[in-house]
């Protein structure tokens, strides 16, 4: 998901395990990436604690990560500071 904010992503090719001495137990795949230019503003700290959230646990899905109340109060949270930073902003 990281790769794919910052850049386009398409898959070009499968390798198969037997292409490899010592098989891996999982086939591979060839990617290509092309930066996105402009490259998108997006706030680090804020997407890796999306991130974090969106897949904190093994097998859940987003409506019920998202139904969590902890998660929901900290989503709310961050909304508040971020209204309060660019609320002081537009002020200065």
């Amino acid at each position: 998901m990281n790769t794919q904010v910052y850049a386009r992503v398409s898959h070009l090719l499968k390798v198969g395990k037997n292409n490899f001495r010592s098989p891996p137990k999982v086939d591979s795949s060839v990617v290509r990436t092309d930066p996105r230019k402009p490259r998108p503003e997006v706030n680090a700290k804020e997407w890796d604690g999306y991130i974090r959230i969106c897949f904190i646990r093994k097998n859940k899905t987003f409506g019920t990560i998202f139904r969590l109340k902890h998660v929901l109060s900290l989503l709310e949270k961050n909304y508040k500071n971020l209204q309060a930073l660019q609320s002081s902003q537009n002020a200065s």
